[in-house]
């Protein structure tokens, strides 16, 4: 029995050790839903259409400067 109770006791002195470092609901409050994931990768995905849109225009403009160049 006595060593039952120094193993319950050990397991217990662990679990107060984990217990501060786990997320209470509060924390969990303030965590992206997966709308609101969704929603930031269709911008992200938006914005970054964009920026290789313009990239791609920019490439073309300087392959004409240096065509008008030869």
């Amino acid at each position: 029995m006595e060593d039952r109770l120094e193993k319950l006791d050990r397991r217990l002195d662990r679990i107060e050790q984990i217990l501060p470092t786990l997320a209470t609901k509060e924390d969990l409050r303030v965590c992206a839903t997966k709308e609101d994931l969704r929603q930031a990768f269709g911008e992200a995905n938006r914005n970054a259409r964009i920026l290789h849109e313009d990239l791609v225009e920019r490439i073309k403009l300087l392959g004409e400067g240096r065509r008008k160049h030869r």
